[in-house]
């Protein structure tokens, strides 16, 4: 058991990987740029292109989905993550709980319900469909935590666990059957059927949908605490995950509207994620350890409060990374960035000094100590510089990168087209 946990684990990782990569290749990339081909295009590249795509996607559903069930086995059902009452007590005489029974089975039976809706005349009214869809997953979600007594952690990877299957169960029996038929017929230079198209792409984009939220299941590990963080009473934690379902489809409602108008000549546009990028490093350093002392430490918020020069080379990142979004002039945004790097660099420095200085006395005070029988831990005098400090250096490092390599961009010598042109008439 405990070689299957980590070697499934980083399969299901892999998997999960190629699977959801080529989910969003198809609807993020590919729904914009195949209607941009014309019919003898198509007839080369989708006959080539789609059944190589396919077969790597169908591969990663069938893998992810399959590690994840010997996962579920493995570290809830079998790994004591379940309720006390999900199996009978032989000593107390206590009957298993069936309503958790039954709601495991409906994790993996729900996927025929989810597929009847769909079908069904409903479909044809998103809204309502939607508001439906969205009203059985929090029945069920809450189910769980009040008849079956699940932990917010199992209430959380058996959502994902039903959300997988649904989408394995579209690739595999929805999906992948019509584009069989819908690559026939562009290899024959038949015009496909449009029911065809209409379910592989309604199906993948609800897999598209469902994906976002299954991946903040995926890792509960590490969010288990966000209820208690966020206030939010145990009786209530199934709350979090429902949230999470409305947030995760937002954003890829908001991930299809920008790739219908994702720009397709190189742009300085790129530059508006750089800066969004830096930015996010900078905000969230500011809260993390910037020196450590053993196990204390103090952010560049609290260490800003008596060293105020500090704040200033914070500030000056922060305003050089809103210059990047903003597309502004690379000269300035360099410059900012190349002095609010001088002042974490300057910390690391002093760091290293102090400890270098220090090192040989403290060592020097821990071995009297020990010959008297006191073990001594020189690491919890000596400082050290925190990941704060760290990360902001490298988003400083990225911001002033990218704000020099567009600056030796736009200084390129441009060549005239006539200059060519004459050049070419005189070599002929």
């Amino acid at each position: 058991m405990e070689l299957i946990h980590p070697i499934f684990k980083w399969l299901h990782v892999i998997a999960g990987i190629m699977w959801i990569g080529l989910l969003y290749f198809f609807n993020f990339v590919n729904t914009a740029f195949a209607p941009t081909m014309d019919g003898e295009t198509k007839k080369k590249v989708v006959p080539e292109l789609m059944p190589r795509a396919l077969y790597w996607f169908r591969m990663g559903a069938a893998w992810t989905w399959g590690t994840g069930i010997v996962l579920l086995y493995v570290i809830y059902w079998a790994g004591g993550m379940m309720p006390s009452n999900f199996t009978s007590d032989s000593v107390t005489g206590e009957s298993a709980n069936m309503f958790i029974h039954i709601l495991l089975l409906l994790t993996f039976v729900a996927v025929f319900l989810y597929d009847a809706i769909y079908k069904s005349p409903l479909a044809s009214n998103t809204r309502a469909v939607t508001v439906l869809s969205f009203v059985l997953i929090t029945a069920y979600v809450f189910a769980m935590q009040t008849l079956g007594g699940f932990e917010y952690r199992a209430v959380n990877i058996h959502l994902g666990a039903m959300f997988g299957t649904i989408m394995a169960f579209n690739v595999w029996f929805r999906i992948w059957p019509a584009q069989q038929k819908i690559i026939t017929a562009i290899k024959n230079g038949e015009a496909p059927d449009g029911d065809l198209l209409a379910l592989a792409g309604l199906r993948s984009k609800h897999n598209t949908y469902m994906s976002v939220p299954l991946i903040w299941t995926m890792h509960n590990q590490h969010h288990v605490t966000a209820p208690t963080a966020l206030g939010i009473p145990a009786e209530f934690s199934w709350l979090l995950p429902m949230a999470m379902v409305i947030l995760g489809w937002h954003i890829v409602f908001q991930l299809y509207k920008k790739s219908a108008n994702v720009p397709t000549s190189l742009s300085p546009a790129s530059q508006n994620h750089f800066g969004l990028l830096t930015l996010l490093i900078f905000l969230i350093s500011f809260f993390l350890p910037y020196i450590n002392f053993g196990e204390e430490s103090i952010t560049l918020f609290e260490y800003a409060k008596s060293a105020s020069i500090y704040l200033l080379g914070f500030l000056l990142l922060v305003i050089g990374a809103l210059m990047l979004v903003s597309n502004s002039d690379k000269k300035i945004i360099a410059v900012l960035s190349g002095i609010g790097i001088l002042f974490p660099l300057h910390s690391f420095y002093e760091l290293i000094q102090a400890t270098s200085k220090a090192g040989p006395a403290l060592q020097e005070s821990a071995n009297a100590l020990k010959e008297l029988g006191i073990d001594f831990n020189t690491a919890s005098l000596s400082p050290s510089f925190g990941i704060g400090g760290y990360l902001l250096i490298v988003g400083a490092a990225i911001q002033l990168y990218f704000s020099l390599a567009q600056k030796e961009k736009d200084i390129a010598p441009k060549v005239d087209d006539s200059q060519l042109d004459d050049s070419d008439e005189s070599a002929k």
